[in-house]
């Protein structure tokens, strides 16, 4: 089951929400937590035979700095679950920073980008690191892969509504 760290302790599973992953729905600000809560529950929870299929709903993961790598590191291992129902099938990150005296033009990778690197995600295809959340080429590229859902933690970056109209479950920013 995914659970995200913080609800481990309040979240008592219910039985009738399963369905609604197909359903279109609001943005998650306009949600409250409980509901969320029980549609991430049941994202990994096994579907009933009758609503079962081989598609795994997408989820786009948004985190730059180590904390964000760690919550990185819990989703792909909830995905990798056989009774997962979803996919993190994009990581974005902010692009790397030059770092020490004499390395002004060679950018480092972010700890999340290193994170999904390490779980075989490839940069520039699965790993996204736009200069702007605001960037139309990022947008469209976003519009096209269809999130049901997106993930941020510590991003670093203000998403614009544009980014927001996208997912067709809203995003879900944690703080970890």
């Amino acid at each position: 089951m995914f659970i995200l760290p913080y609800q481990m302790k309040q979240l008592q599973c219910c039985h009738h929400h399963s369905a609604h992953w197909n359903q279109p729905r609001p943005l998650v600000e306009k949600r409250s937590r409980r509901r969320l809560t029980h549609h991430l529950c049941h994202a990994a929870a096994p579907a009933p035979a009758s609503q079962s299929s081989n598609k795994k709903h997408r989820v786009v993961f948004l985190g730059t700095p180590e904390v964000a790598a760690t919550v990185l590191q819990r989703l792909l291992t909830a995905a990798r679950q056989p009774d997962s129902q979803f996919e993190v099938s994009r990581v974005v990150s902010q692009p790397g920073k030059p770092k020490g005296r004499g390395n002004k033009s060679v950018p480092v990778p972010t700890p999340v980008e290193l994170e999904a690197q390490g779980a075989g995600m490839v940069s520039g295809e699965q790993i996204w690191c736009p200069a702007s959340a605001k960037d139309p080429a990022f947008l469209e590229a976003l519009r096209q892969l269809q999130p049901d859902l997106c993930i941020t933690a510590a991003y670093g970056n203000i998403l614009p509504q544009a980014f927001l109209d996208i997912p067709a479950l809203g995003t879900l920013n944690i703080h970890p």
